[in-house]
């Protein structure tokens, strides 16, 4: 017998493969969250405060002449920043 995640599985030949599939759903799973969940929890809610005080359009404003010269709009400046950060 094999506890997974609150489910019992019985473990034989037939079952192997069902198991295997389950396990590796769950770990990917997991790691995605583990990995998208920290930013996310961070990001959102500061840059929903930023976006309700008027900075980030002041921001895309002011950096939108910057981004012309690379061929991008300033509005990519929230992408730019979370990409900074995370790095």
């Amino acid at each position: 017998r094999r506890d997974f995640s609150g489910v019992v599985f019985v473990i034989s030949e037939k079952s192997e493969p069902v198991v295997c599939l389950l396990e590796g759903v769950y770990q990917t799973l997991s790691w995605v969250v583990a990995v998208m969940l920290p930013p996310m929890a961070i990001f959102f809610p500061l840059f929903t405060i930023l976006e309700d005080c008027g900075y980030l359009p002041r921001v895309a404003f002011n950096l939108d002449h910057c981004f012309q010269k690379a061929g991008a709009c300033g509005k990519q400046c929230l992408t730019t920043c979370i990409a900074y950060i995370i790095l």
